[in-house]
């Protein structure tokens, strides 16, 4: 049980380190390809700087906190079975990935 905590624990912090990949991801995206990304035209130029309210908070906590925590829980159901270093690299390569097209897309629909 130690060891699953262990490694669900580690999928939290590559859930964190997720968001870091998207950022980047979606920064040099819409550098390379201009048509891809819409241009932010709301009242707010962020999700924390207008007044908070309830939704506000609850997009900021999902945005910050929710891929760490469906990594956790991904990381941890994943390691019930021994496996390979191979199908662990896989498997976080493939939640980074997805992250990142959630984000972008997610973004995409938001904005403007």
């Amino acid at each position: 049980m130690i060891r699953r905590l262990i490694i669900a624990m580690a999928f939290v912090l590559a859930g964190f380190a997720s968001l870091l990949v998207s950022n980047v991801t979606y920064t040099w995206t819409c550098n390379h390809f201009p048509n891809l990304c819409k241009v932010y035209t709301g009242p707010c130029p962020g999700i924390d700087a207008c007044t908070p309210d309830t939704v506000r908070s609850m997009m900021f906590f999902a945005v910050y906190f929710g891929p760490s925590i469906l990594f956790g829980i991904v990381g941890f159901v994943f390691s019930k079975e021994t496996r390979s270093l191979w199908a662990w690299l896989r498997l976080l390569l493939g939640l980074v990935v997805l992250h990142s097209v959630v984000m972008f897309f997610g973004i995409q629909l938001t904005t403007g």
